[in-house]
């Protein structure tokens, strides 16, 4: 077994007692509001082996790779073998100062990537999908991303922001409920890249 990390934002909801090191993220809003988002990284333990059969498997018209199928694989995955790490905002005063929330220290641990010359790509998934089913995505697209680069390319890093999908395919039902959420999660998307804007602005 190996392990990977992924980049997040999220406005769901934290499962568990501890909202820094969650057990990780449900179906329902953040109950600090819509808006409200969460930075951190995730933690997957994954088989290797498995992995590149996946990378490896080969299609009709010369067409290497199965994303999808190692998508679910690795959605089972997180399921088994995860570990959440949210950023904690640190301030000693009521309001927290740009220096110490959380946004401002996801953005330099991702710039430290980006000034090594790895490449950066923000992922947003679709509706019917649950937190496992998103970071399983969002690392299946990481690797296959970077299964085609070439010797002296860098690595690609894929970002994760997860809205609060229901993960379900019931008709009607399920799929109204995601629509709505998708409508009411635009502003938490909107604020981070406020957020991201706001952090750009101090750089030289």
């Amino acid at each position: 077994m190996k392990k990977t990390q992924i980049y997040f934002a999220t406005n769901r909801k934290h499962e568990g007692r501890d909202r820094w090191n969650p057990d990780g993220y449900g179906k329902k809003f953040s109950s600090d509001g819509h808006e409200n988002l969460r930075f951190g990284q995730v933690t997957v333990n994954y088989d290797d082996r498995v992995v590149s059969e996946f990378l490896n498997k080969k299609f009709k018209g010369n067409r290497v790779g199965d994303g999808e199928g190692m998508s679910a694989k690795l959605s089972k995955m997180v399921k088994k073998g995860s570990a959440v790490k949210a950023y904690k905002d640190f301030s000693t005063e009521k309001k927290v100062d740009f220096e110490n929330n959380s946004s401002t220290q996801f953005f330099r641990d991702i710039k430290k990537h980006m000034m090594d010359g790895n490449d950066v790509v923000l992922f947003m998934h679709g509706y019917a999908v649950d937190w496992e089913d998103a970071v399983g995505s969002a690392l299946s697209l990481e690797f296959m991303l970077n299964s085609k680069r070439k010797s002296d390319e860098k690595e690609v890093k894929v970002i994760l922001f997860s809205w609060p999908s229901n993960g379900s395919n019931m008709p009607f039902a399920a799929y109204k409920s995601d629509r709505s959420d998708a409508r009411d999660s635009a502003k938490s998307v909107g604020r981070g890249i406020l957020k991201l804007r706001d952090f750009l602005s101090t750089l030289k």
